[in-house]
């Protein structure tokens, strides 16, 4: 007779049985921790399986993440493009704020206050990101799913998923550009999404990894821009009257016209 695991994890759920097992299994992992339901399984063991599910988010879309990783191995011409993507794409955003803020040297010193405050937010993201990924201690999706088709290298076992740093951090810079220049911003949010969804698709991470990370960038970017713009005003003032205004520039003012 085969036994209530072999019967979740068996044929009928197709190629992708490991997934299936962590979706709808849920059940079946607490039936298993409880020593009086199933006493022949060693301690150590049922901590290891209650441990897993706590520190993992296959519950939550390990399925979705397993079907993004078939279509990357389905679509190999996308690997390389794909891969770029994910190690490089947030070049993308540095370069528009550098942009932005190069634009602003001659504007006014709201805009460069805006512009700074831009370049300040993404830093600040990132950190407050760590220390939620240190928190919550999620295990990465390529070694949770272990027959996952995983185009980079998995990280380290202490470099947790949640949430997604590459979507923070891009983000972030998004709300903040979205501020200072809407056009800009719509750029950004057009690399943002393919960057986000590249991170799933390389094997990096779940989908409420980047959707998370996003929700994240987005509260944490747009406040500080907005402050930026609102309070930094009088210190661009004053770097702008000394040797500061080589960071900050100054905005060109119009020659008045002589009188006739």
């Amino acid at each position: 007779m085969p036994t209530l695991q072999g019967w979740y994890a068996g044929p009928r759920f197709g190629a992708k049985a490991e997934a299936n097992r962590h979706l709808i299994g849920v059940g079946v992992r607490a039936w298993r921790c409880l020593p009086s339901l199933d006493p022949q399984i060693p301690t150590e063991e049922r901590i290891m399986d209650s441990t897993s599910l706590a520190l993992t988010g296959s519950a939550i879309d390990g399925g979705l993440f397993v079907d993004i990783t078939d279509f990357a191995r389905d679509t190999p011409a996308l690997h390389t493009p794909m891969a770029w993507l994910s190690s490089y794409g947030i070049l993308v955003f540095v370069a528009l704020l550098a942009f932005t803020w190069w634009r602003a040297r001659a504007a006014s010193s709201a805009a460069m206050a805006c512009a700074m405050a831009g370049f300040v937010s993404a830093p600040i993201a990132s950190l407050v990101n760590t220390g939620i990924k240190d928190a919550v201690a999620e295990t990465r999706p390529c070694r949770v799913f272990a027959h996952a088709y995983v185009i980079e290298t998995c990280p380290g076992a202490e470099d947790y998923s949640f949430p997604s740093n590459h979507a923070v951090v891009s983000f972030a810079a998004v709300a903040a550009l979205l501020v200072i220049n809407r056009r800009l911003g719509g750029v950004a949010l057009l690399a943002a999404l393919p960057l986000a969804f590249s991170r799933i698709y390389v094997g990096a991470h779940y989908p409420h990894d980047v959707l998370a990370g996003a929700l994240l960038g987005i509260l944490i970017g747009m406040p500080i821009s907005l402050a930026g713009r609102r309070y930094g005003t009088t210190a661009v003032d004053y770097l702008r009257r000394g040797p500061g205004r080589l960071l900050v520039g100054s905005p060109h003012r119009t020659a008045p016209r002589s009188a006739t």
